[in-house]
């Protein structure tokens, strides 16, 4: 049935449910629909409660030609039954509900199983091997296990950092990402001790290649702040913070977030804000909250990607559940830019202080809709200078890193149905243009390359953009870093090169030096993309290889088999 599918749509979009319950569900109702087919019943409107209780019965004793259920299988297949008729009748399919007054099944109470004590001793001295690091991790485990309760999807998923000494609790994240702090034994604590004390090259025996460039003085300002808060800067200090540290203390003095005394510069103590709290290492200028007309904060989003997801009537979900979109507030408010403080107009600071009112908010309401929107950015690169350069032997390819400034803008939405996102209209928005100012990595085909590569020009497109996507996706591998900390950029011919172009910034302003990392080791990042593409079974491209969640462009167009020749073309000529 057509409304089976948008109720499993429902699920899986507005729910959030996982692959395995949603493959419960559809097999659970499709026993359903099958007994109402028997029937003569091929519309959930036509459904009466009878109907609904005949299959109750029939699924107990096996009278539909399938296997007969227990209580608790039975009750699972009710549950699935019933929310799928309250559906129904929240969207306006049917006008009644007639599983409303039927009961699952009665499943009989047991008390749960439960280990003996002494049956817990044997099986965590049997695990302790003091001697080996596996057997300090096993017995760590089973004894946080033991002490906690916790699901072994939770256990395994804890960093460090999960575990709170002070308040002997651990945050443990269940399904959905639910997080709840539970107490931590000293038992469990004390075997923590042992392995990790013991044993720490299991956790740092390989240390992430992850990088940040400290002269860059959006990186610096901050750091800077935090250190003021603690003990006063001087001169001197250039020895730790380098040359450009006395720069940067005086752009951050004359954003009125340090004060110069005798013995240094400290930080403003009359300020509202934390120091440690102007961090940011993403870089992408801070979040945006999502709030209802009350003013409760349903949750926030990045700087960067709100724009595209929380623009005036867009259709926004959070944590399985809908909403519409009624307003977002401006970059600039009355008093200037977000975060100029007192600095002076046409010098944007280093740091945007944390004010109250300079926050954005994107204003929302709950609805229940198969409307979805979907939002295109148009991004440009402008090349700022060339940092370093090498062109392969044969003239036909040149790699370069440099400061670029990268310019986005949200120019329209798709507003799509479910299921099967149909397409109703396209609908232009005036959003405003956002410039970043960073450093990019960037290859470019010279003349006669695309005669030897082979892939004639209404492909090419379609190529480099595969390409740039693959890219993106690999570099995290090569520089430790995130996915949502790079962007990128392909054109079959750019304004700046004039030739074909693939670009991958930084997504932190002034450079993270991920790019940078990449361009230092392009012939390691080329290949591993290359591999990625290659070696994926799928025929014409999918998000394991060459599509990306964050595409502007609706991952439009992209060559597979184009994007495979052109890294291999490209890893042929890496410096």
């Amino acid at each position: 049935m057509r409304a089976l599918r948008g109720y499993l749509a429902h699920l899986r979009v507005e729910r959030g449910l996982s692959p395995n319950t949603l493959a419960a569900y559809e097999r659970d109702l499709s026993r359903y629909t099958d007994f109402l087919s028997l029937r003569g019943i091929d519309e959930p409107d036509a459904v009466r409660e009878e109907d609904v209780s005949a299959f109750v019965e029939a699924i107990r004793a096996g009278d539909d030609g399938a296997r007969p259920l227990a209580a608790s299988s039975a009750s699972r297949t009710v549950t699935a039954v019933r929310g799928w008729h309250r559906f129904l009748l929240a969207e306006g399919s049917t006008a009644v509900d007639p599983a409303a007054a039927v009961r699952p099944p009665q499943v009989g109470r047991r008390l749960p199983k439960a280990l003996t004590v002494e049956e817990v001793r044997r099986l965590l001295e049997a695990s302790a091997d003091p001697d080996s690091p596996a057997g300090l991790r096993d017995r760590a485990l089973l004894e946080l296990l033991y002490a906690t309760g916790a699901r072994i999807s939770e256990a395994v998923g804890l960093a460090v950092d999960d575990l709170d000494r002070d308040s002997h609790c651990v945050r443990l994240f269940g399904k959905g990402r639910k997080e709840r702090i539970v107490p931590v034994g000293r038992c469990a604590r004390d075997a923590l001790d042992a392995y990790l004390v013991r044993h720490p090259e299991d956790i740092l025996a390989e240390v992430e290649a992850a990088v940040i460039d400290p002269a860059n003085p959006w990186v610096l300002a901050p750091h800077l702040c935090a250190a003021a808060a603690e003990a006063p800067l001087t001169e001197a200090d250039s020895t730790y913070f380098g040359p450009g540290l006395a720069d940067v203390v005086g752009a951050l003095e004359r954003d009125g977030l340090l004060r110069r005394r005798p013995a240094g510069w400290f930080w403003d103590a009359t300020r509202p804000e934390r120091p440690s709290d102007l961090t940011d290492l993403r870089g992408g200028g801070g979040d945006v909250q999502i709030v209802d007309p009350a003013g409760v904060v349903i949750g926030t989003i990045d700087e960067a990607s709100a724009d595209a997801h929380v623009f005036p009537d867009a259709v926004y979900v959070h944590q399985g559940r809908t909403y519409h979109v009624l307003s977002l507030s401006s970059v600039t408010g009355a008093a200037g830019p977000v975060g100029w403080g007192r600095a002076p107009v046409g010098a944007p600071p280093l740091v945007a202080p944390l004010r109250p009112g300079d926050q954005r908010v994107a204003v929302v309401e709950e609805v229940r809709t198969p409307l979805r929107t979907r939002a295109s950015t148009h991004t440009s690169v402008a090349i700022r200078g060339v940092e370093a350069s090498w062109t392969s032997p044969d003239g036909l390819l040149t790699w370069c890193f440099g400061p670029t400034d990268v310019s986005t803008r949200v120019t329209d939405y798709d507003l799509l149905r479910l299921p099967g996102l149909e397409f109703i209209r396209n609908t232009e928005l005036a959003m405003p243009t956002r410039t970043l100012p960073t450093r990019s990595a960037w290859f470019q085909l010279e003349r006669g390359a695309e005669a030897v590569l082979g892939i004639g020009a209404a492909d090419l497109p379609g190529a480099l953009h595969a390409a740039e996507h693959a890219m993106i996706a690999i570099l995290p591998l090569i520089a430790t870093c995130d996915r949502w900390d790079l962007g990128g950029l392909s054109t079959q011919s750019h304004d700046d090169t004039g030739r074909p172009t693939v670009f991958v910034h930084d997504a932190f302003r002034g450079g993270a030096g991920h790019t940078r990392s990449g361009y230092a080791r392009a012939a390691q990042w080329i290949g591993a993309a290359l591999e990625a593409v290659r070696e994926c079974p799928c025929e014409d491209g999918c998000p394991r290889c060459v599509q990306s969640p964050k595409c502007g462009n609706g991952n439009e167009p992209l060559s597979k088999a184009g994007a495979v020749a052109l890294l291999g073309f490209v890893l042929e000529r890496c410096p």
